[in-house]
């Protein structure tokens, strides 16, 4: 009984494990999505419309991740993702100013 616990608590933290490494991997694909949603939404709103901005980069980034992979991303974490990649461009655009 004791091995069969400890059997799948191992394959539960492999299985974590594993989901930690995709995800990064994805994640460093995906900002250059997120950028490329970041522009396309400057383009299309203009400026002075954050809150419109975000929620089209959310909706599309969204739509953009296949349907499985789409269950371990909430809407916040994709919010708080390109914002995240929305100040790192603010911020090399900014130092490239200075």
């Amino acid at each position: 009984m004791n091995d069969v616990i400890s059997i799948i608590v191992l394959a539960v933290c492999f299985a974590i494990l594993v989901g930690c490494l995709i995800y990064e991997i994805k994640k460093n694909g995906l900002r250059k999505v997120a950028i490329d949603i970041i522009v396309k939404a400057e383009q299309l709103l203009g400026s002075g419309k954050g809150k419109e901005k975000m929620q089209y980069a959310i909706t599309q980034f969204l739509v953009l991740l296949p349907k499985p992979i789409r269950v371990f991303f909430t809407v916040e974490s994709v919010e708080n993702f390109i914002q995240e990649v929305f100040d790192d461009i603010k911020d090399a655009l900014e130092y490239k100013e200075v």
